[in-house]
């Protein structure tokens, strides 16, 4: 999936899907773009979801993650977004 919305793209990262590439050909508009993998999380929770659903969830405001895990997930896509 590729996405040029920060916090969608936090989402995926709070699920626990890998970020592969950022596309930074277009500084005003990254393109972020994850694979189907999913990584294990911190406690060993797995998503059930697929980024296809993930998407669907978000655009529709059904989507639920753990607030501690978007709030890194945010900080860590800022991060990205800034450095060079």
């Amino acid at each position: 999936m590729k996405t040029s919305d920060v916090y969608l793209a936090s989402a995926c990262l709070a699920l626990g899907y890998k970020l592969e590439t950022v596309n930074r050909t277009d500084p005003r508009h990254m393109q972020f773009e994850f694979s189907s993998t999913i990584q294990t999380g911190a406690l060993g929770e797995l998503s059930k979801l697929e980024l296809d659903e993930v998407e669907v969830k978000w655009a529709n405001r059904s989507l639920l993650v753990n607030a501690f895990d978007f709030a890194e997930a945010i900080k860590r896509m800022k991060s990205l977004i800034h450095s060079s």
